[in-house]
Order: structure tokens, then sequence, then C-alpha cells
């Protein structure tokens, strides 16, 4: 009986083993679309702009399934995910902002200098959409799906796996380089019946999903990675009209067409769909690595994602 438990149970830990840790957040935070489907959509549907209410509601819906998860689940806080939110975090939030406009900034000019893509049309709305509302939707879509992806696929993920896979015989830093590799195909994986997706997209996003990890593990925070993901997103789609994850954008400041071949340019699916973004995303790594080299002398991966912390009250601290 005991070792039936055991299976299930880290003693240790007093607490749920990684696997059933995982499962239990993926139930958790599925419960979040039925509450779209039966609760939100039916009571916002009347209401003006519904999109721009219903998006920053489903957030607020996402991250209380993941603080519930991690808090009772995992039996820690929400700070030992990459929360940890002081000017530490600001700082490196900031940065992950304009480093995902710069790639994306650069893969434009890039494609431009080849004549790869024409600007057609400025203040770019579709159908009869109002433009300023389109692009705030846009913008808190794009806010929404980088705190999202990024609390799961990187956070959670992450420092999930990489407990699982503690041990003493393994290096941490062989730990996370495995776990980058596992969580950032299941990220790939995960835009695979994408609009317009192909198996290079999604070996492309594998790609990218690495570059967002090494942002995690190099910092042990989600600041740069969300950073990094909510502009990279908003200027691909929103600014110069890409789009995005094959998804079509619904207004953007700039409208292009595309003439060169979808093998550099990614096509319908957008720059992630092509060889270009390997490029800019080299350059992303190495920006990433500078940036942590200059700031903290080093730009190693944190050991401590691979450790424990568990949640301890206030009175608990007290007494220490």
């Amino acid at each position: 009986m005991q070792a039936f438990i055991n299976f299930f149970w880290n003693k240790e830990e007093n607490r749920f083993r990684a696997f059933y840790r995982l499962i239990a957040f993926g139930v958790i935070t599925a419960a979040i679309f039925p509450t779209r489907r039966y609760l939100l959509t039916p009571l916002l549907y009347d209401l003006p702009y519904q999109r721009i209410i219903l998006i920053p509601l489903l957030l607020i819906f996402f991250l209380i399934a993941v603080w519930i998860a991690v808090r009772y689940v995992d039996r820690r806080r929400m700070g030992s995910i990459g929360f940890n939110i002081d000017k530490e975090w600001w700082i490196n939030f900031s940065f992950g902002l304009f480093l995902g406009a710069f790639i994306l900034s650069f893969v434009f000019l890039f494609e431009a200098a080849f004549g790869w893509i024409e600007v057609t049309e400025v203040f770019y709305v579709n159908g009869y959409e109002n433009f300023t509302v389109s692009l705030i939707a846009g913008f808190l879509l794009y806010i929404s799906v980088g705190i999202r992806e990024e609390t799961a696929s990187r956070g959670y993920l992450i420092k999930n796996f990489s407990e699982g896979f503690r041990n003493s015989r393994i290096k941490p830093v062989t730990i996370l380089l495995l776990v980058t590799i596992i969580t950032s195909v299941l990220f790939g994986l995960g835009h695979a019946n994408n609009p317009n997706a192909t198996l290079v997209s999604t070996w492309n996003l594998m790609v990218i999903g690495i570059l967002l990890a090494y942002a995690y593990i190099a910092t042990g925070s989600l600041a740069m990675p969300i950073g990094i993901h909510i502009t990279w997103n908003f200027f691909q789609g929103c600014v110069f009209g890409f789009p995005v994850s094959g998804h079509p954008t619904t207004a953007s400041f700039l409208k292009i067409a595309q003439y060169g071949d979808d093998f550099w340019t990614g096509g319908s699916f957008g720059p992630e769909g092509g060889m270009v973004i390997y490029i800019a995303s080299f350059i992303g790594f190495l920006m990433i690595y500078g940036w942590q080299k200059v700031r903290k002398g080093g730009a190693a991966p944190r050991d401590e994602i691979v450790e424990y912390q568990p949640f301890q009250s206030k009175i608990e601290n007290s007494e220490l």
C-alpha cells in the first residue's frame, strides 16, 4: 500500500509527484474554457466592444487558475515559477519588450531589403471594423497570449519538469537543457494545428521556444520571456501586418504584400514559418546573453530553478 502511495505522492516534499502536478495543472486551467463558453461569452454578448472586455477577464481567470495550481498542488509561491515581481523583474520585462520589438523590426527590414515585401496600405483594418478598437483588442490579445503561454510553457512546465528530473547524479544545467528541449517541442506542437501551419513552422516554433526558454532559465524569471512574447506578436501582427503564427491580423499600422519565397518568409503562416526567423532568433540569443553578461556577470542557466522552494506561511516564517 505504501509503495502505491509513493507512486503518486512525494513524502519528502509532502505533495504530488511532478507528473501528477502537471496533469492537475492541465485540468485546472482547462476549466477556463467552459467558463468562457457558458458564462462570460453569453454574459457579454450584447455589450459593445465585447473582445476588449472578454480578453482581460479570461486572463484574470487563467491567472487565478494558475495560482490555485501553484499554491495548492505545487505547494509553492507564484514567485518561484517566475513571478518574483520587484524592480529587477520590471527591468527585465522592459528589456524583453524592447527585444521582441527589435527582432520583428529586423525581420521586416530584412525582408524589405530583399524586396520580399511591399507596404500597400497604412492604418489597415479588416472590413468595417473600427481601427482603434481592433488595434486595442489586438494589443490586449497579445498581452494575454504572452502572459498565458509563457506562464504555462516556461514558468510552470520548466519548473515542474526540472524538479521531476532532479537527481544528485545529474547536474542542474543538464536538467535545464533537457527540459528546455522538451518544453520547446511541446510549444511547437501546440501550434501545429494553427491555420497554414507546416512541419517547418512547427519546427521553427520549437526553436523560438528554445529562445524564450533561455530568457527564462538565464534570468530565473518570467519577466523577459513575457516581454519578448508580447511585442514579438504585436509588432509582427499589429505593426507590420504579418500573419501571427498563421492567424491574419484584423488591424495593423501597415498592410503588406509578400513576394518572397515562402521558404524564407514563411508565406501565409508569417515569419515564424520561414528561415529568416533563424537569423532573428540568433540575434535574440546574443542580445539576451549580452544583457545578462553585462548586468549580472554571466548568462548561465540558474540552478535554483531545479530546486523545490516550498510555500511557507507567515507563521512558519516567523518561527524560523
